[in-house]
């Protein structure tokens, strides 16, 4: 009898140490498990964000553009140059800029954009004032990454035009003859005739992955 319980409680021990070696093993493999799936979404993360800080950049740099170079030329030129023939006319910097492109047949539409409220454009299509840059944009720029991979694609339109914050009148507010008197000069206002509301979308071209993609709306006086 005494051998026969010896016997028996050896082999539960053994049982036991199996069955702790397996616990571990599976503890193991999934913290292994854990680890490298923190590791790669890491990774994946670091590069979602340096595409969209890279498509942001992209955006900020065409509303620069549009609203400094692009926008004043029009409305100085209007009736000689149109948006269309700025955007041919414009010379690529080799590697950074592939393309600047706008529709001769939106040139009205702009035209109208810059000179009048929303209530009154002409010329534009039903998409003209929706918040998506991708439906009918006025402007799009085509730029190359700095490694030359996939070019980065931003799109620009004007949704919203309204009156601007000052009177087009030639009356100058300043001195006698004015309703702010100035101590040593005339301190003429300074005409917005209009604000306009933009917005734009930077983007890797070729991509559907939203998590790629800038969004902006800005609001612009002129």
């Amino acid at each position: 009898m005494d051998r026969y319980f010896l016997r028996e409680r050896i082999s539960d021990k053994r049982g036991m140490a199996l069955v702790l070696v397996l616990m571990i093993v599976v503890i193991s493999a999934g913290l292994l498990a854990a680890v490298m799936y923190y590791a790669l979404t890491g990774t994946e993360i670091s590069g979602l964000q340096r595409k969209y800080q890279t498509s942001k950049e992209a955006s900020l740099g065409a509303i620069d553009i549009f609203t400094k170079e692009l926008v004043p030329r029009v409305i100085f030129d209007q009736g000689t140059t149109n948006l269309s023939t700025i955007a041919a006319g414009l010379t690529a910097a080799p590697g950074i800029v592939s393309s600047v492109t706008a529709s001769a047949t939106n040139d009205p539409c702009f035209l109208s954009k810059l000179s009048s409220p929303t209530a009154s454009w002409t010329g534009c299509g039903a998409n003209a004032t929706t918040t998506n840059a991708n439906d009918d944009a006025d402007i799009t720029f085509n730029l190359l990454s700095v490694a030359g991979g996939r070019p980065f694609e931003v799109k620009l339109k004007i949704i919203d035009t309204v009156d601007g914050n000052s009177s087009s009148s030639p009356v100058n507010l300043g001195g006698s003859a004015g309703v702010v008197p100035a101590l040593q000069a005339t301190k003429p206002i300074t005409h917005h005739p209009f604000l306009f509301t933009m917005v734009t979308e930077g983007k890797l071209q070729g991509t559907g992955n939203t998590a790629e993609r800038a969004n902006f709306e800005v609001l612009y006086a002129y």
